[in-house]
């Protein structure tokens, strides 16, 4: 069976306030230019790693964080239950007569 694809076309860029365009043709300019050596980075380092962890660091100790960070809330379960799910997720299929039993036994035999 073929897997259908698709693919887009950007049809938009951004630009700024004074009219000129923002990212197209030039990318994205780094708030901090770091010298970032393949000799380095193959032997496990990373120096724009190290250099946003010190600006980061940097920043943190000019303004400190205030308040405490809130406490992460319960993820909500939103998963259907198995009776649900044969039913077909809102239970218009085996009011239709294609879910609960009859569709248990249509699996069992292959159909």
């Amino acid at each position: 069976m073929e897997r259908p694809s698709a693919f887009t076309i950007p049809s938009f860029g951004p630009y700024d306030a004074d009219g000129a365009w923002a990212i197209e043709q030039r990318g994205v300019v780094p708030d901090v230019v770091v010298a970032n050596a393949p000799v380095a980075t193959s032997r496990g380092g990373d120096a724009q790693l190290d250099a946003a962890i010190e600006v980061l660091n940097k920043k943190l100790a000019e303004a400190p964080a205030k308040g405490k960070v809130p406490i992460k809330p319960t993820y909500p379960n939103r998963s259907f239950d198995a009776k649900t799910c044969e039913t077909g997720g809102d239970g218009s299929a085996k009011e239709e007569g294609g879910g609960g039993e009859d569709a248990k036994a249509a699996k069992a035999v292959g159909a």
